[in-house]
């Protein structure tokens, strides 16, 4: 399923362009949106987790991809629909950060470095 043909509470999964690079849907009406998944040898690289609410759903579509864990979560920026799943993927031991112009902040380390 793609972004244009998922429909309300749905969770799909498309493949992009790239090769081994994935796009996976969430579609809640406001709020939906969709996270990049890029799976390597040692884990599943996401870019943005989403709501915390999504958790579930997104794993779900990780694990259609491979069996390997949720290694990092790269944030495009900290707002809930992009970052909101961070404490989710931290518990289930994601590093996961944001990247701003200045600073990287790795949330798994609890620092901010310059």
């Amino acid at each position: 399923m793609d972004a244009e043909s998922a429909t309300a509470g749905d969770t799909g999964l498309a493949e992009a362009s790239a090769d081994d690079l994935y796009v996976i849907a969430v579609s809640k009406g406001v709020g939906g949106g969709n996270i990049a998944a890029y799976p390597t040898d040692e884990g599943v690289i996401l870019v943005d987790d989403m709501f915390g609410r999504d958790y579930a759903a997104v794993m779900e579509q990780v694990k259609s991809l491979t069996g390997k864990p949720v290694k990092y979560v790269l944030n495009t920026h900290q707002h809930d629909d992009h970052a909101g799943g961070n404490a989710k993927m931290l518990a289930a031991s994601a590093g996961a950060g944001t990247r701003s112009s200045r600073r990287w902040r790795r949330s798994s380390a609890g620092r901010t470095e310059d």
